[in-house]
């Protein structure tokens, strides 16, 4: 009998710790999403020998949905990614600027990082 008290006592102890420390550690995570939204986003690349800078942009400037960015992707040969529940506050400051301005649906700026391979971001939803 006294096992099974102590038990008892020891149990509801852990159930209440459990109880109180949980919940403060979801709620810093749900704050935490809550004011930086993650993204799906589709990215599309091309190489800059293949198509011109001039011709990306303008093709890109017509993207209103992923639907779209996925026709103009296959139309210009490019390498089609898609990145789902990417956390705003795992992106360079810059990345999250950029994305923050932008309309679901709507195409980026291109971004090159080495200035022959060419990237453009395409918000297919926004969550939190």
């Amino acid at each position: 009998m006294v096992v099974t008290r102590n038990f008892g006592k020891r149990f509801i102890a852990a159930t209440l710790v459990s109880a109180l420390v949980v919940p403060a550690s979801l709620s810093a995570q749900v704050a935490r999403g809550s004011h930086q939204p993650s993204y799906y986003l589709m990215q599309l690349s091309v190489d800059g020998d293949s198509v011109s800078q001039r011709d990306f942009a303008a093709k890109t400037e017509t993207i209103k949905s992923c639907g779209d960015a996925r026709k103009v992707g296959k139309e210009v040969g490019a390498d089609i990614k898609r990145n789902r529940f990417v956390a705003s506050w795992n992106l360079n400051p810059s990345m999250q600027k950029m994305l923050d301005g932008m309309d679901t649906g709507e195409a980026s700026e291109i971004v090159t990082n080495d200035g022959k391979t060419m990237r453009v971001f395409v918000i297919c939803s926004r969550g939190n």
